[in-house]
């Protein structure tokens, strides 16, 4: 998905959004009246972060409003789900998610938000493919030759932390292959 098409779909799912937490008081066409909002579950430099910064150019140029990016890293991203779910509902708090989000209650069992009663997914903003990627000097150039050297033992693996979509995702490839790496979970992305 390239930039431009990012920006557009995610100004529509804003735009959408923003209208659901507006009062009595105020009309659709004061909204918004404030800066806006955009929490990041994620470090500076993540895959949310970039794209959460390339939306929020877009909102702030549609909407004449500054749209600041907030990033709330830690606990696979439940500490930004938290404050937003904390926040006032009145469309100047939103957040970008990843798909992580929807499992969280499944890893994590005193979540102080739910996912399904404090969120309504809008849209859906960009797709982030997961890479594998190893360092050159391993001597390992394809799939199965880097299987028989992890099954020798000794290899880390990062993550931006525990319950991430990394980490799951790892820890499935290791359970597949009948191998163990060790997760080093990184601040940020």
């Amino acid at each position: 998905m390239n930039r431009r098409a990012i920006v557009i779909s995610a100004a529509s799912v804003v735009a959408l959004a923003g209208t659901f937490g507006l009062t009595t008081s105020a009309s659709a066409a004061d909204f918004p009246s404030k800066p806006i909002t955009l929490v990041v579950g994620s470090g500076p430099g993540s895959a949310p972060d970039t794209i959460s910064r390339i939306v929020a150019d877009g909102m702030s140029g549609i909407f004449g409003q500054p749209v600041v990016v907030e990033n709330r890293p830690g606990a696979a991203g439940n500490i930004g789900a938290s404050a937003v779910a904390k926040a006032d509902p009145d469309g100047y708090t939103l957040m970008m998610m990843t798909a992580v989000h929807s499992i969280s209650p499944s890893l994590q069992k005193n979540l102080d938000y739910s996912f399904s009663d404090d969120f309504t997914p809008v849209g859906k903003v960009a797709e982030v493919p997961l890479m594998f990627v190893v360092n050159k000097e391993l001597g390992v150039t394809d799939m199965a030759a880097f299987i028989e050297r992890a099954k020798q033992g000794d290899l880390f693996y990062s993550t931006p932390g525990v319950g991430t979509l990394q980490h799951l995702s790892t820890e499935d490839f290791d359970k597949m292959n009948d191998i163990k790496m060790t997760m080093v979970p990184y601040k940020g992305g």
